[in-house]
């Protein structure tokens, strides 16, 4: 069987019914977004990576303070949540507007206690924005009008001493509650209030309620503790060898799209590919998959970070909202070649991945562009060989309208199998492939060249393209042992050169490279450093906006 239809082989055993069960399994754990609803939505993954045949997985504890922030990302505070209430009239006659138990993304995440844990009652000042408030609102609430809460204008009311903020999720989806992930702020230390978030339809209460008695009252419970913990990170590896890649998520968010998708589709993935591991008909893996799902972007930041777990990746593949149905939202995927668009040969990759299952599974709306800082960004550093599927959402991004109801077969089998399809050609490319691929862009960059009005910036894109190959060629383990001529050609070893055929291949890469130098020399265009092409991304980037 040829390399493309062992992929294609390899892609088809993808299951969007075992992803789709992995998504709604994550989520209705996750959802409820507190540390040991996180922890219940990880060991659930675990337990599915187990038995999917999988020996090396592991949850691991990773410090959650609100101090600790390697590579500059701070991890927020482990939170548990026991209750959360907001009603409107008295104990006799009350109205519900916001109930934890029932739409967990009434309350935004890291919300503190209300004093003592108790109910507290008191009149309502409504502003539309908080640095327009000048009414006092000490003992009081405070209903914004616009926005989903901001963590500084949260501090700054409970400073002013505020018991609560609410604010009103303006979506067509009547009872869906905004998921205000920034209302509280993630550092330690400073004091900080309950932040509720009320669905259309109950804040058209409140205002409704408010505009014939401005002074009725609200009563708010929240029961809650804030404190020094831990966020877990699952990770671990199929197969051994090699400079190794990898796949991530993250499985902290609240939404079966937003992220339970990514995880989902990548665990059936991972299953794909534990189970081809041994097979005699497909071409055997030459390097390690490791995977990573965590707290989106912090937890892996948080473990990559540590000198002990500071690992050379070759590059590797990051899903982010994939499997939404395009009836219910946007749905168009990115296909997102690079950290600001840094050359890399994975580009090249990941692009053939989806027209692969554009070719399997039927197309799909697609768009590349480069990508912005995510997960498996890695440290921030290593940079090269980033990629991701991403979907465009709607309006039910953030939100607890992020249900299972929003999910789509055709694009679970599609992300599926674009994902199985590059991780199974990263892992087993060996040198004779990255020599093909090397010709490939040089015969491409050169027609590109003919035809650019840059030749500065696309004649040194390519020859980074090419040079970044150099990272998946595969060496022979040689034996200090002496050999005789014999043995060695029995060895693999050419006797037209003395050479083993990789050595050959690494040694024609090296000639394509030199090659594509000498054309750029008589182009009269200069080398640039990477840090000079980010320098050029980011610079691009700002004037955009």
């Amino acid at each position: 069987m040829s390399s493309d239809k062992q992929i294609q082989a390899a892609g088809k055993l993808f299951s969007a019914r075992n992803a789709r069960r992995n998504i709604i399994e994550i989520w209705e754990d996750v959802r409820w977004m507190d540390t040991p609803a996180i922890y219940k939505g990880v060991n659930r993954a675990a337990a599915r990576l187990r038995e999917a045949g999988l020996e090396d997985v592991r949850v691991e504890d990773l410090p959650a303070d609100g101090i600790t922030s390697p590579g500059g990302w701070m991890m927020p505070p482990a939170w548990t949540l026991k209750t959360a209430k907001l009603e409107l009239g008295t104990n006799r006659n009350k109205v519900s507007l916001a109930n934890y138990d029932e739409n967990p993304q009434s309350i935004a995440p890291l919300s503190p206690s209300t004093p003592g844990g108790r109910w507290v009652s008191a009149s309502v000042v409504i502003t539309d924005t908080v640095t327009n408030l000048t009414t006092p609102v000490k003992n009081r609430f405070v209903l914004v009008t616009k926005g989903n809460g901001e963590a500084d204008e949260t501090v700054m009311l409970a400073k002013k001493g505020a018991l609560a903020v609410i604010t009103i999720n303006d979506s067509k989806h009547k009872n869906a509650s905004r998921f205000a992930n920034n209302a509280i702020p993630k550092d330690s230390g400073r004091k900080c209030i309950p932040v509720f978030s009320l669905s259309p339809s109950a804040g058209r209460k409140l205002l409704r309620s408010l505009k014939e008695d401005p002074a009725i009252k609200l009563r708010a419970k929240v029961q809650a503790k804030v404190e020094k913990g831990s966020l877990p990170i699952l990770t671990g590896s199929i197969g051994t060898g090699g400079k190794p890649i990898y796949i991530c998520g993250h499985i902290d968010e609240i939404g079966a799209l937003d992220n339970a998708s990514g995880c989902g589709v990548a665990i059936e993935a991972l299953r794909v590919l534990q189970s081809i591991k041994d097979s005699k008909k497909f071409k055997p893996q030459l390097r390690k998959i490791q995977f990573f799902f965590s707290v989106e972007v912090r937890g892996i930041q948080m473990w990559i970070n540590q000198p002990e777990n500071r690992i050379n990746f070759i590059g590797g593949l990051n899903l982010d909202m994939v499997g939404a149905d395009p009836a219910k939202e946007p749905a168009i995927m990115a296909v997102q070649t690079g950290f600001l668009h840094k050359p890399h040969f994975n580009a090249y990759l990941i692009q053939d991945a989806a027209k692969l299952a554009n070719r399997t599974v039927g197309t799909i709306a697609t768009k590349a562009r480069y990508n912005y800082v995510s997960d498996g960004m890695l440290g921030i550093h290593g940079l090269g060989g980033h990629t991701s599927f991403e979907q465009t959402t709607g309006t039910t991004y953030h939100s607890s309208a992020d249900t299972p109801a929003r999910l789509h077969t055709h694009a679970l089998q599609w992300t599926g199998t674009a994902a199985v399809a590059f991780l199974y050609r990263l892992s087993r490319m060996d040198t004779r492939d990255t020599l093909r691929l090397a010709k490939r862009i040089y015969r491409s960059g050169c027609k590109t060249l003919e035809s650019s009005n840059n030749k500065q910036i696309v004649g040194n894109r390519i020859l980074k393209e090419i040079e970044s190959l150099r990272a998946a060629t595969t060496q022979p383990i040689i034996s200090t042992e002496p050999h005789t001529p014999a043995e060695l050609y029995r060895a693999g070893v050419k006797r037209s050169s003395g050479c083993w055929p990789s050595v050959e291949d690494a040694l024609a890469l090296e000639q394509i490279i030199n090659e594509f130098k000498q054309k750029l020399k008589q182009l009269k265009v200069k080398p640039t450093t990477a840090k000079e092409e980010i320098s050029k991304a980011l610079q691009t980037k700002a004037e955009k906006l």
